[in-house]
């Protein structure tokens, strides 16, 4: 690239509360980048100053970033000025991602604190070096500290969070005690998920009644759904993470889960596990129904065969039209440092798939056990809806005796008038849900809306039918499906386990 302009030089700095130790506030930093600027007979713009102020350099989604990623796109930006390397990021991944690859050749890099200055080869060199260095560092010291929250935990006390809604921290070190009121909201959300409310509906009951969160703001899905799946509330201390799958090694654990004696209990341990059996449950149901309502014939099915993620359906402009790709969901999120899997042309797979299921399924016998199976699949949805709606009969003639209960402590006068309308309105107001949710059970059970596959005779064959109809024939017959393609590479490598033991058929 050319030299630099001194009126296209940017400074990003960035804080987050990880930072309060190390004295890198936004001000030292801000007068550290422009006093080097300065230096450097460069001129200071504040058109080009990107600032995030208390996000985590852990992850490359931070919105002052991304502008400053497009400017340089644009050809804005021939300089970026930091106080220090990894206020870029944290991750010696997602670093040498931005500044060797995204940003070669068009914008050099340089440190106010650090001897880095990427338009030379010995500059590169120095900052593979530093930011190892700076890596290693960084492990070391994040390895201590879990360490001691893992010892804490297992002691049966705090590892080192923020006591959640509901508790504060108490009296003795390491301990939580109850937040009586907060408690109390705990415990309506478990009982309201219990009865089938959502997430959504019950953070507008919530809101209708006035309550609001610990910091002043309005319930939300996401804080809802925080509160539901937290084993805190059931007396558990928990610390590290779940597993997302292949990838880069996580910096913390997996998800470890102690009963604490220090910890009170708000919800009972049954009571806890009955809302997880109902979220996975819920979890299951909508994944098919999102997967269904793509225009992609394989969303819901295909996975990566480089990082296991997700394929998601995308479409790309290319030659005046926009043509369907599947990429890596895992690579869309995170860049092609996790994973480089090259964009699949969905007509081309889509093809093969087909090609596979004909000469799988191309005979009339084969064809006609596909569809049992799914005429099968049908009627245990059927079964279970009518299960389910006959238990939300029980749950109406539970609220008919509680609105008799209702009616009887008012006319006794244990009720006034107002606390009277008042939970009348909030039985009705549950009533009233519970009905359209058995409407639409009592409809699915009926056998309405049944899909147009189990209606279908086996002289119909693959390309006559809807895409509908050969999404829901894919995932009866497919257990597995993973592909492959190298950057570049016009070839696909697929791995397909079928639903049933069969001989695998041919690579395209």
């Amino acid at each position: 690239m050319a030299g630099i302009r001194p009126d296209r030089v940017a400074i990003y700095i960035r804080w987050s509360t990880d930072d309060q130790g190390e004295g890198t506030t936004l001000d030292v930093q801000l007068d550290g980048c422009r006093h080097y600027a300065l230096s450097q007979g460069w001129q200071y713009s504040p058109a080009l100053l990107f600032i995030d102020d208390g996000y985590s350099g852990g992850t490359l989604d931070r919105p002052a970033l991304s502008r400053l990623r497009e400017a340089v796109q644009r050809g804005q930006v021939d300089c970026l000025v930091v106080f220090k390397i990894d206020r870029l990021s944290r991750n010696v991944v997602d670093t040498v991602n931005l500044v060797l690859r995204e940003w070669d050749g068009k914008c050099h890099v340089k440190s106010a604190r650090e001897a880095i200055d990427t338009a030379t080869q010995q500059g590169k060199m120095f900052f593979y070096t530093l930011i190892s260095f700076a890596e290693w560092e960084r492990s070391v010291i994040r390895e201590r500290t879990m360490s001691g929250r893992l010892r804490r935990l297992h002691e049966g006390r705090n590892p080192g969070f923020r006591p959640p809604y509901g508790l504060r921290t108490g009296p003795a070190p390491g301990t939580f005690e109850v937040v009586a009121g907060e408690a109390l909201v705990v415990q309506r959300i478990f009982a309201l998920y219990s009865r089938g409310l959502g997430y959504k509906a019950i953070a507008v009951a919530l809101g209708e009644d006035g309550i609001r969160f610990r910091d002043g703001r309005p319930w939300s899905a996401q804080t809802v759904s925080a509160v539901l799946r937290n084993p805190i509330y059931a007396g558990r201390l928990a610390y590290g993470r779940r597993s997302r799958g292949p990838g880069p090694a996580a910096p913390a654990p997996s998800l470890v889960v102690i009963e604490s004696p220090h910890l009170p209990h708000i919800v009972g341990a049954e009571q806890f596990e009955a809302a997880q059996q109902l979220r996975s449950r819920r979890a299951a149901e909508r994944a098919p129904n999102r997967a269904a309502s793509s225009g992609h014939l394989l969303t819901g099915l295909l996975r990566c065969g480089r990082c296991g993620s997700a394929m998601m359906g995308r479409k790309k402009y290319g030659g005046g039209a926009q043509v369907p790709y599947y990429i890596c969901a895992g690579q869309r999120a995170k860049g092609t440092a996790f994973c480089d899997n090259a964009y699949v042309r969905q007509a081309d797979l889509d093809r093969w798939i087909g090609a596979q299921l004909l000469e799988r399924f191309g005979a009339a016998a084969g064809h006609e056990r596909c569809l049992a199976r799914a005429r099968q699949e049908w009627e245990q949805r059927v079964a279970a809806a009518a299960q389910a709606a006959a238990e939300v009969r029980r749950e109406l003639a539970l609220l008919d005796r509680e609105l008799e209960v209702i009616g009887r402590d008012y006319r006794r006068e244990r009720l006034t008038a107002d606390e009277y309308r008042e939970q009348k309105a909030a039985v009705g107001r549950e009533r009233q849900r519970l009905e359209a949710r058995l409407a639409t059970l009592e409809k699915r059970s009926d056998g309405e809306g049944a899909p147009p596959l189990s209606n279908l005779g086996p002289e119909q064959r693959w390309t006559s039918l809807t895409l509908p109809q050969r999404k829901q024939i894919l995932r009866l017959l497919i257990a597995r499906l993973a592909v492959v393609r190298q950057p570049a590479a016009a070839e696909i490598e697929c791995d397909i386990t079928w639903a049933a033991p069969s001989a695998a058929p041919p690579q395209p």
